[in-house]
């Protein structure tokens, strides 16, 4: 859309005019367009802005629990090899990280999700890192490590004085 500038007058309190430069948009001549056709239009436009904002967002979902003495934690990867997906573990965080690249760039209509996400989890303490294995399964990654055994202390009584 073509815009054009055009010179405003406004007069301010002590009413001298004062000239300044204001954008109006430039005037287009009339098209023979349903308008169905252009609020079809509209909405494609949202559909994108929907799904770029989406984009931005995106992330996979995390599940975190405890399977007999193994804390567990599963994401969804659909699309994803293993090859694809990144797993670390540091100062007792677990990293999950990837990218979903759109394989072709001229599609019809998407509403799939691409771009590169990156989870972190922060892991109870005692867990070693040598003892946490990663497999992927039909687009879930699965985490497993030993859970931390939960130090039972002895219950005692405090004398209030």
């Amino acid at each position: 859309m073509e815009t054009q500038t055009t010179p405003a007058t406004t007069e301010r309190s002590s009413n001298i005019p004062v000239e300044r430069e204001v954008s109006v948009p430039a005037q287009q001549p009339p098209t023979s367009v349903s308008p169905f056709a252009l609020m079809r239009a509209m909405m494609d436009d949202m559909g994108k802005m929907r799904m770029a904002t989406l984009d931005a967002l995106w992330l996979p979902a995390i599940d975190v629990s405890k399977r007999d003495d193994q804390l567990v934690v599963r994401a969804e990867l659909p699309g994803f090899n293993a090859k694809d997906v990144n797993v670390e573990v540091e100062g007792g965080t677990l990293t999950i990280s990837g990218e979903r690249q759109q394989s072709t760039s001229d599609a019809y209509h998407s509403e799939r999700s691409y771009g590169s996400f990156y989870r972190a989890i922060p892991l109870p303490e005692n867990v070693d890192p040598d003892q946490i294995k990663a497999t992927f399964t039909n687009g879930v990654l699965e985490v497993t490590m030993s859970a931390p055994k939960a130090e039972q202390q002895a219950r005692k009584k405090i004398e209030v004085k």
